[in-house]
């Protein structure tokens, strides 16, 4: 073997490196960015991969301290590299030089710069968004009229309250055209001043094909609309600058139309509840007025003069009653007594005492009726005067003072004018009846 052609490691890494800078001059590449390290000296270090391939690069702080934006693992890119081998390693590598977006890393950054600025501007702010009505009826559409999500619109619409009326404001939703064509549209509507509410909508795509839903001038026109928009761009995972000015946003078409849409069966439902719920509310109100009425006429009935006068002659001829039944016990008593003494004295003694005690005894008898007639007759003087003062608070009573109540065909006491109409039957209650009249004229 000639020894002359015979390398170590380290040597054939070194003519591989000078390979490769000498016969390949700086490139420009395009991948994403992985595996993205920085550590505290400054230097950034990563792969550059696409679908099938990857290659390690290496950018250092004197290069990557001049970019204008903060790389992350994900981000497509591109760079301007110098083509070289890690002799340590072995390692082929890339020397970063410089670095911009690219692709739809270019339309992040782009979009993110245009979030912030917004944002910064309070065009975001929840005090500048419109509340929906409560009352929709005209609903107005801003997409393709051949796209997915007009009819998924249309077909949760048709299910749910089939009365809204849509107005579709066909518009160009992908590509260069489409972003003059909903400014254009989103004018004529503001002019024709037609609809309740409106949605600007469209199915879902890359970050470029939803990229004119990205639009500054899209996002201020939106802004300065006087009726409210609903955002129902792309599907959930799908975030646009249109998302964030308009005054709601929807995950998906469908959602916008359940937003906008009441449901007619819940709704008829709902109402039937309602109705059952009155009824019941009333039904228990009627029962409670019916007990409180009962119990206001007992109290009535109770203050009622005649069954108060009544009350008081039975409560005399009761306390009567007891004093004559008192009265006549005592007697009893005494002829009882009287009888037993006769069986004792002889008929002398018998007549003296009964001389005697049939005079004390009809002193007695004397003294009792009197002071009974006195009782009786102090309960009839005070029964007549309650009797007195009950009559001057008879409701009837004051009918004899000369005043009458007058009350309509509903049976309603009349205090205005605003209670008859002419034609109608009115009734007037005086002391000694009752006299019906018919409105011929209200003055």
């Amino acid at each position: 073997m000639d020894s002359t052609k015979i390398h170590t490691v380290s040597s054939l890494n070194n003519l591989v490196k000078r390979i490769l800078e000498n016969n390949i001059d700086h490139i420009y590449l395009t991948g994403e960015i992985s595996n993205l390290s920085k550590p505290i000296s400054g230097h950034w270090y990563f792969s550059l991969k696409d679908s099938t391939s990857s290659v390690k690069c290496a950018m250092f702080r004197t290069s990557n301290k001049f970019l204008s934006f903060e790389p992350i693992n994900g981000d497509q890119i591109m760079v301007l590299a110098k083509v070289t081998l890690y002799s340590a390693r072995g390692d082929y590598q890339l020397i970063i030089e410089k670095m911009k977006p690219f692709g739809e890393g270019l339309l992040k950054r782009q979009y993110e710069i245009l979030k912030t600025k917004l944002s910064s501007e309070g065009l975001f702010d929840k005090v500048h968004k419109k509340a929906l009505p409560k009352n929709i009826g005209k609903v107005g559409v801003f997409t393709s009229e051949t796209g997915a999500a007009i009819h998924d619109i249309l077909n949760v619409l048709k299910r749910r309250n089939p009365s809204l009326e849509i107005y579709l404001y066909s518009s160009i939703v992908q590509g260069e055209k489409s972003e003059q064509s909903l400014l254009n549209n989103i004018a004529l509507a503001e002019k024709e001043n037609i609809c309740d509410v409106y949605i600007i909508t469209r199915g879902g795509g890359s970050l470029e094909d939803l990229w004119s839903f990205n639009s500054e001038k899209l996002a201020r026109r939106i802004f300065s609309f006087k009726k409210p928009i609903i955002s129902a761009v792309g599907h959930e995972i799908d975030t646009t600058i249109t998302d964030y000015i308009c005054d709601l946003r929807a995950a998906t078409p469908s959602v916008a139309a359940e937003i906008i849409s009441v449901d007619i069966v819940k709704l008829v439902t709902d109402i039937f509840g309602k109705v059952n719920q009155i009824e019941r509310l009333v039904s228990n109100k009627l029962k409670e007025k019916y007990l409180c009425l009962e119990k206001k006429s007992e109290q009535i009935n109770s203050l009622n003069p005649t069954r108060i006068i009544q009350n008081n002659f039975q409560k005399n001829d009761y306390i009567a009653e007891k004093l004559n039944n008192l009265i006549l016990n005592k007697i009893i008593e005494l002829t009882n007594k009287i009888q037993a003494k006769n069986l004792e004295l002889d008929h002398k003694i018998v007549v003296s005492k009964i001389n005697k005690y049939g005079y004390s005894f009809q002193q007695k008898e004397i003294l009792l009726n009197s002071i009974l007639a006195q009782i009786v007759d102090l309960k009839k003087n005070m029964s007549h005067q309650k009797l007195n003062h009950l009559s001057h608070l008879n409701p009837l009573d004051i009918f004899k003072k000369g005043y009458s109540i007058t009350v309509n065909s509903e049976r309603k006491v009349i205090r205005s004018k605003k209670d008859v109409i002419c034609g109608e039957h009115i009734e007037t209650t005086i002391k000694d009846g009752k006299i019906v009249s018919k409105v011929i004229q209200i003055n």
